[in-house]
């Protein structure tokens, strides 16, 4: 069902209403569920997203004449760009990817959804084809879901869209699930139950 989404966790805040980002991300830093996404390289990766504003690139020459600067100068090459941050682990720690975060950071992608599809299938092996924004604890509460399932909640499911947590307390923990044409039910982790 879920073969070739890329689940990925919001953990900054949601964008400010004057947020100046064309993004369609929605929040400032988004990462996957741990180390999920498995590389060309046979590593499993743990992949972080973030907004990158106003990414700026030193010059040393004028631009109209091509004459050495007195001072370094500044310019915004990408408004609205993606900072990749990368982890995989073996029997001896973890560790970051620096080469192939500078080869990704050379492309100067920007920070939405299509180029961390992108970003995400230059390290997968695999190929992913959509987003879905959702807590770890949510995605790994489907399987129970799908047993108590009817066909409405499976639709949902089959086109979903996002996760958000509506209730986290110590007696509920409820999420929604929100298909993309704006169906939607509520599962209640702790009993197991849809509840509506």
């Amino acid at each position: 069902m879920f073969e070739h989404v890329l689940f990925l966790e919001k953990r900054g805040c949601n964008f400010w209403s004057d947020e100046p980002s064309t993004s369609d991300v929605g929040n400032y830093r988004v990462c996957t569920h741990g180390e999920r996404v498995f590389g060309k390289d046979n590593k499993y990766y743990f992949i972080e997203f973030s907004l990158w504003r106003d990414r700026k690139q030193v010059r040393y020459t004028n631009k109209r004449t091509g004459k050495p600067l007195k001072h370094p100068a500044f310019d915004i090459i990408n408004p609205n760009a993606v900072a990749i941050d990368t982890q995989y682990s073996d029997a001896e720690g973890s560790w970051r990817n620096c080469k192939l975060e500078e080869k990704l950071h050379e492309k100067n992608y920007s920070y939405t959804i299509a180029d961390i599809l992108a970003i995400t299938n230059e390290i997968a092996k695999g190929t992913f084809n959509r987003v879905i924004f959702a807590d770890k604890k949510a995605i790994d509460a489907v399987s129970g879901i799908l047993k108590l399932a009817g066909f409405r909640e499976r639709n949902i499911l089959e086109n979903l869209a996002e996760v958000e947590r509506v209730q986290a307390d110590a007696n509920y923990l409820v999420y929604r699930y929100n298909a993309t044409d704006g169906e939607s039910f509520e599962y209640e982790v702790y009993s197991k139950r849809i509840t509506n």
